[in-house]
């Protein structure tokens, strides 16, 4: 008998944390800390490090892409201001509860202790969100990511992001864009 998966490019569960939270706020590097923990691969399947899925003809490795490092993990944890004192709490639907119990898992490899609820809607006030987001053909992400968007759930605010969502949404050549 054989068994073969197949990975929906369309679809991705991410994890969304809340820039209006006081613990991600200006806090590129807990956010990278956090990444980084993260496993490449989980038994759910194959970790995205990109919204825009490796079979868009708009995909691009960046730098960082595939790194999954623990260590890195801890040495930017080390550097991290003010040590994170609370759990951190992850919302997420039944669904992906035991996704989210991997990710606990995986953070607290680190010393970062999390405790999961689970929620039927997206909270308006949450810290973590772990939410499945379907994937458009077209790479634009300004409806999620710039800062006038009601979509914006994890209140993402960088003038430098939305001025670049702005200009990508204006470029019709897809070799330009």
């Amino acid at each position: 008998l054989k068994t073969q998966s197949n990975i929906d490019y369309g679809t991705m569960v991410a994890l969304f944390y809340n820039n209006n939270d006081e613990i991600f706020y200006n806090n590129k590097k807990f956010r990278q800390t956090l990444n980084y923990a993260l496993p490449v691969t989980t038994r759910y399947g194959e970790r995205a490090f990109s919204p825009i899925p490796p079979i868009s003809i708009y995909f691009e490795k960046s730098p960082n892409y595939g790194i999954a490092d623990i260590e890195i993990a801890k040495t930017l944890l080390a550097s991290v201001k003010d040590p994170i004192k609370k759990p951190l709490e992850i919302s997420t639907f039944e669904e992906y509860k035991d996704a989210a119990h991997e990710v606990a898992s995986a953070w607290e490899k680190i010393g970062i202790k999390s405790k999961i609820t689970i929620v039927d809607a997206i909270p308006p006030n949450f810290q973590i969100l772990l939410y499945r987001y379907k994937l458009p053909k077209d790479p634009d992400q300004y409806v999620l990511w710039h800062k006038a968007q009601k979509n914006n759930i994890a209140h993402y605010d960088s003038n430098r992001i939305d001025k670049l969502l702005e200009d990508g949404r204006s470029i019709a050549e897809i070799e330009k864009r």
